[in-house]
């Protein structure tokens, strides 16, 4: 899943792919308390992984996500290269290395992304921007509370006393939890190669920033697609078709 908890992508990109392999997809855990969240990427990653070696116990492993998804599948392929099993396709959809601008620029908080945007076209405009957000915010921090709440209180009195969030405020607050999770991670270097499936105009910083944390091979397919559109029509079918590729390379035999 990608940074807002969401899955639905992948329903879109396999319906493309001509691949008989059985695909899971990794949703996170409900913000209702039952399961703790971790709050940084290696838990994240290593529940996961819990997940997925109960389905298959040993390698190789196929692996991919879209941006933090990439991070997440990153993180899992370093932690199966320490527990001496084998990370065969490691594929990121448009998942910025930390040292690319670009990363930078995304991470920062949003509410800072948009005081800077106002200060540069409209200094007037933060006050507008404050009045027009202050409903939502409020519901947010309410929300973030309250699933604070239901982590630390036992289970059965958290259902009864605290509400878990709206589904309005739920990518919210997962886009929170991974944010703050993937701006603390320090990214270890991989010895494996990855692929990286690059929105327009990135395929450069793809490859040159990514060239760091990689000991083997990073290959880029570029698509004339934005960062969020390249999972969704028109450009899924072409994507699905690039995994299709770059899957059947990875399992042919040395």
């Amino acid at each position: 899943h990608a940074g807002f908890g969401d899955i639905a992508y992948g329903f879109e990109l396999t319906r493309h792919m001509k691949s008989d392999r059985p695909i899971y997809g990794l949703s996170p855990p409900p913000l209702d308390g039952t399961q703790r969240i971790g709050r940084t990427l290696e838990a994240i990653a290593a529940g996961y992984l819990a997940e997925i070696r109960a389905v298959q116990p040993k390698g190789p492993y196929f692996l991919g996500g879209h941006s933090f998804g990439g991070w997440v599948a990153f993180e899992m392929a370093c932690q199966l290269e320490r527990q001496n099993e084998t990370a065969a396709f490691v594929g990121l959809i448009d998942t910025y290395a930390k040292s690319t601008p670009k990363y930078r620029e995304t991470a920062a908080p949003r509410l800072t992304r948009h005081v800077n945007a106002l200060r540069r076209n409209n200094l007037g405009g933060i006050a507008e921007y404050l009045r027009k957000h202050a409903v939502k915010n409020a519901a947010f921090g309410m929300a973030m509370v309250r699933h604070t709440l239901l982590e630390k209180l036992p289970r059965n009195v958290g259902i009864r006393l605290i509400s878990p969030p709206s589904n309005a405020t739920r990518p919210d607050l997962y886009r929170r939890i991974f944010q703050r999770a993937s701006r603390s991670y320090a990214p270890r270097v991989f010895g494996g190669s990855i692929a990286v499936f690059s929105a327009k105009g990135m395929a450069d910083a793809h490859r040159t920033h990514w060239a760091a944390h990689i000991r083997g091979e990073v290959t880029v397919v570029e698509f004339a697609a934005g960062h969020h559109s390249i999972v969704w029509p028109p450009h899924s079918e072409k994507l699905a078709g690039a995994f299709d590729d770059l899957l059947a390379r990875a399992s042919a035999p040395a």
